[in-house]
């Protein structure tokens, strides 16, 4: 792919936000590209006046992306339409917020929160930023909803990570293994995570029948372990970030495969389109970039 395969596509949103989603080749508010354009990568431009360091995606649900960025030294999380409208931050006066997942309703935001940014636990709000409650007390960090909305899987660090179900308001907490990252299969039978041992596995939800994911084709180990593991839609992969690179692997071990970024950027954060054929995460050129990947 050639340096001409990139296409930026920059539209204002309220002055905040530069962007456009590409649908089956068409786009928002853009004209419509070659075949071979679409087929590579779209950049979601983040203006300045928005973000000043550091973006982070979380999740793509019906139209509706979310992400959390560092403004001013301090952590905001954000939700925006999939075609980079209405962009509002989620909460004004919590600073100290981080890894959100969007309920698949769409109606809530699961995430971590810490007072003085030391001790985090779980936290779930409307994406109004109403209904602020606490779900956890033991250091409680990466939720993820459950497929059904359901139940939030998530890791409590003392003083290993280990992963833990709740319901999604915060009762009957059990502990079902230890690893960082989980997400839920589409089904909500089964748990992808990394274990500290040096791999990517799957398991169920009652911490039983262990699968390995990878076995040993990148060299897993801290502090270079993998981060953001994503269970695709159709449940027949898994997206993660490792060493600043998307990688995709089918969840039967096969077909590792790299993500080349536009113009050797490196890249973080990735979470799967709904139907599964796109790809967005974060860049690391200045502004950041939110980037969407055609993969299917």
């Amino acid at each position: 792919m050639t340096r001409n395969d990139y296409v930026s596509l920059r539209r204002p949103c309220a002055g905040k936000l530069a962007c456009a989603v590409v649908r089956r080749g068409k786009c928002s508010d853009a004209p419509t590209y070659s075949k071979k354009k679409i087929i590579g990568f779209f950049l979601l431009i983040l203006s300045h006046f928005l973000i000043t360091n550091t973006v982070f995606s979380e999740a793509w649900r019906e139209g509706k992306i979310t992400f959390w960025a560092e403004e001013g030294r301090k952590w905001y999380g954000y939700i925006m339409n999939a075609d980079g409208s209405d962009v509002t931050k989620l909460i004004e006066d919590h600073t100290a917020m981080r890894i959100y997942s969007l309920s698949p309703d769409c109606k809530k935001v699961a995430f971590e929160y810490s007072k003085d940014d030391t001790i985090y636990n779980i936290y779930t709000m409307d994406i109004d930023g109403g209904n602020f409650i606490k779900l956890t007390n033991s250091k409680g960090y990466m939720p993820r909803w459950s497929p059904d909305g359901g139940k939030i899987v998530y890791c409590v660090y003392h003083p290993d990570y280990a992963i833990y179900i709740m319901n999604a308001d915060g009762t009957k907490q059990r502990k079902i293994g230890k690893g960082r990252w989980p997400d839920w299969s589409p089904d909500g039978r089964r748990i992808v995570f990394y274990n500290e041992r040096g791999d990517i596995w799957t398991m169920d939800v009652n911490g039983r029948a262990l699968k390995k994911v990878t076995n040993g084709q990148l060299p897993f180990g801290f502090p270079n372990y993998p981060h953001q593991l994503r269970w695709s839609p159709d449940g027949e992969k898994i997206v993660f970030e490792y060493e600043k690179h998307i990688y995709t692997i089918d969840v039967d071990g096969n077909n590792l495969k790299k993500i080349e970024p536009p113009v050797g950027d490196s890249c973080s954060s990735p979470c799967w389109s709904p139907n599964g054929q796109k790809i967005a995460f974060i860049t690391g050129l200045e502004p950041p970039r939110l980037v969407i990947k055609v993969v299917c």
